[in-house]
Order: structure tokens, then C-alpha cells, then sequence
């Protein structure tokens, strides 16, 4: 029956007529079929909707589509979990793709350990398909199950990598500690969703098999041509650290959110945003008092990025103009 069903795939989709047929294909080659699939469209004005509801109709898999109002993935994703009754959850967007042993995996490792989270390894592919080589990664020291905090700081301190659809959820988890994505957050909603589940965590357990990949768009958000979406990177980061406050947390977290991942991802979005064309509004965000406190508050002895990220960081916070000039230079 539906409702003793392992997992539920929640997937948000705006546009992505291109891509949603290769998504649904990798879950329909499932080596084991315990699962549903629910679809969110958010407002597509494409072919997305026709093209996916043309692949699944005569499919075993069990699946609903729900259609909202452009309302952003987050609110798309917490639509999911509303409608979700697997016993674990996992967020996949409708242009990435999972191996397809993603569910038996998970299954066999999730109910053996009765995780709150658990954690697998992914690959990035570029628009032609190329699988990009990952930096090597172990999971040696997380062969028995940890803490989420304990994960937290193996992420800050690069010794693993996260993503949206590296890992799964417990359901009951999510619903006890009313995790939810932070709507109108259009950058690092993920890592909000991430650091608080791992925050609250108790069991987190793993595996080292690769078994999602991460499709890398030229039209992602990093290349959006909205720097408003783009910098919402800082309201989730400062939902995080709302968050440490209202549960009590070690407030070291919290000043590692403000001095680590809010510069490092103000300047992800920007890198990936700036050119030409808009660098004089690029010039005005560097100017703008928040970001310039998060960019002063940066660290020159981190782990959680290099020593030339550190300054550029400075460079865009002094020198905004200079910088701009530079890096377009550079950039080429």
C-alpha cells in the first residue's frame, strides 16, 4: 500500500521541459520500485507539466503532480513534504538524476540503522553529459553513525561533501522539528534546509556510493540574471542563525555561519552573476551596509575556504569598483 511505502521523491519543477524526461527515466530504471513520486510544478510556462504527465501515464511508478502559482522551489518542496507519506524523503530537482540503485541502497542502509538522515556521495554533469571528476572524499571516519552537528563541522571543514540530493530524511524527523524551506529564499535554501536538519540530528549514518548527479545549468541561479534572488544566499544564512538562537544551540554555530558560509556564499553568487552589463549593480550590493559587514567579518584562518577566496573577499568589500574591474578582467 501506498502508505508503507520507503521513500518519497519530492521534485519542484519550473521549465524544465528539456530535462524532467532524463529526471523520471532515472527513476523509473529503479532496481526496486518502493517508492512515489510527487511533482510540484511551480508555474511553468513550458511544456514541463505535459511532457512529464506524458512520460508517467502508462507507468507502474506511483506518482501525483500538483500544480501551484510560481511561488519558488522552496515553497514547491514544502508543498512535498505536506503530501509526502514515505517513510523517508528525498528532495530531487527535475533537471538532476539519480543512479539506479539510489532507492534499493537507501532502503537496505536507512532501515538498518533507523537514521534520521542519511548520507550518499553525487557527481556533477555538465550540459553535454560529461561527468566532472570529484575531489577524492572518504567516508573513513563516518563508517558508525554520528551526529548531525559532528556532519556539520566534517562539511565546514571540507572533509565531505553535501548537496540537495545527497541525502535523505526521515519524515517523522522533519515533522517533529517543523523543518521547513525558507519560502522566498531563492539562494543556499538548500543549506538552510541542511544545517537546521543536521542541527537537530541525532543519527545521521552513510554511504560512500555515488548515487545522484547534479546537472550543472548555464542558466542556473548562479547565472540568473537577478541579483535580488541571487542575494537571498544572506536571509538563509540569518534564518540559520535565528534558528540556533530559538533552540538554544553552542553559539559558535552561529558565528560560524556569519564569518564562514555568508561571505563565501555572497561571493558564490556573485561571481557567478556579475559581467559586463550589470557590474555597476554589483557595485551598489557590495556597497550596501549588510553585505560589507558580512564580507569584514570574513576569516583568514578557515578551513571552510582558501586563502585567495579571503581576498577577494576584502578586495570586493574595500574596493568594490576595483574589484568588479578585476575580476571581469581576469574572468576574460
Amino acid at each position: 500500500m501506498k502508505d508503507n511505502i520507503f521513500l518519497s521523491i519530492v521534485i519542484p519543477m519550473y521549465n524544465t521541459e528539456r530535462h524532467i524526461t532524463k529526471c523520471l527515466e532515472s527513476l523509473n530504471n529503479q532496481t526496486i520500485k518502493d517508492f512515489e513520486i510527487i511533482i510540484i510544478d511551480d508555474g511553468s510556462s513550458d511544456e514541463s507539466y505535459k511532457k512529464a504527465k506524458e512520460y508517467l501515464k502508462d507507468k507502474t511508478l506511483s506518482y501525483s503532480m500538483i500544480s501551484q502559482k510560481n511561488l519558488g522551489q522552496s515553497v514547491a518542496r514544502n508543498e512535498g513534504i505536506k503530501n509526502a507519506v514515505g517513510r523517508y524523503i528525498l528532495f530531487l530537482d527535475s533537471d538532476d538524476f539519480v543512479g539506479n540503485n539510489l532507492v534499493e541502497k537507501t532502503r537496505e542502509a536507512a532501515y538498518k540503522q533507523e537514521s534520521d538522515l542519511l548520507l550518499f556521495d553525487y557527481k556533477r554533469v555538465k550540459a553535454d553529459g560529461t561527468i566532472i571528476p570529484n575531489r577524492q572524499q572518504t567516508f573513513e571516519s563516518f563508517k558508525e553513525i554520528k551526529e548531525g552537528i559532528d556532519v556539520f563541522y566534517a562539511y565546514k571543514n571540507n572533509e565531505i561533501r553535501l548537496w540537495t540530493s545527497s541525502l535523505i530524511y526521515n519524515r517523522e524527523f522533519i515533522l517533529k522539528n517543523n523543518l521547513k524551506y525558507l519560502a522566498d529564499c531563492h539562494g543556499a535554501e538548500d543549506l538552510n534546509f541542511i544545517f537546521k536538519s543536521l542541527m537537530k540530528a541525532k543519527k545521521v549514518s552513510f554511504i560512500e556510493d555515488t548515487l545522484s548527479y547534479y546537472y550543472q545549468r548555464v542558466d542556473s541561479l548562479t547565472n540568473s540574471p537577478d541579483i535580488k534572488k541571487n542575494i537571498t544566499v544572506v536571509n538563509a544564512m540569518e534564518d540559520v542563525c535565528k534558528f540556533i538562537k530559538k533552540n538554544s544551540l553552542d553559539s559558535k554555530l552561529e558565528e560560524i555561519i556569519k564569518t564562514e558560509f555568508t561571505p563565501e556564499h555572497i561571493m558564490y553568487q556573485l561571481f557567478g552573476y556579475i559581467n559586463e552589463e550589470n557590474k555597476n549593480e554589483v557595485i551598489n550590493y557590495l556597497k550596501e551596509p549588510k553585505i560589507k559587514t558580512y564580507l569584514k567579518r570574513c576569516k583568514y584562518d578557515t578551513t571552510r575556504y582558501g586563502k585567495k577566496a579571503f581576498v577577494w573577499m576584502k578586495f570586493a568589500c574595500y574596493f568594490p569598483s576595483k574589484f568588479s574591474s578585476e575580476y571581469l578582467k581576469r574572468k576574460g
